[in-house]
């Protein structure tokens, strides 16, 4: 709930948001997925770093977020807006990957419930 084990930019970035005084911020990637419990250790290593992205509505949302950890030398942090982010799929020239020997699956195909 106190965001105790994340970084402190995203920790700040979550507090003020809890406040109200930043809007439309969603959350770290890590508190918005959720996959069934064989695959969590794989899904955390596929997703690394990227699990303390912050997930924002649009790129204002984002930006006003920057300027937050700008004024207050809060650190740095990775916005990802909903606006523009989009996924990605395997190509036909990629597929092949899905009948290696212990391959389950795309991570993101493997997640089953978002925020």
């Amino acid at each position: 709930r106190d965001f105790e084990s994340y970084n402190q930019s995203v920790r700040l970035v979550m507090q003020e948001a809890q406040r109200g005084a930043l809007r439309n911020i969603h959350g770290p990637v890590s508190r918005l997925v959720r996959t069934e419990d064989q695959y969590t250790v794989a899904i955390e290593i596929a997703l690394g770093a990227a699990m303390q992205q912050i997930v924002v509505e649009n790129e204002a949302d984002g930006k006003a977020a920057i300027s937050y950890l700008k004024r207050t030398n809060g650190g740095r942090a990775t916005f990802l807006p909903q606006t523009t982010v989009r996924s990605k799929t395997l190509n036909d020239r990629e597929k092949h990957v899905l009948t290696m020997p212990g391959c389950v699956g795309v991570a993101s195909e493997l997640i089953i419930e978002g925020r």
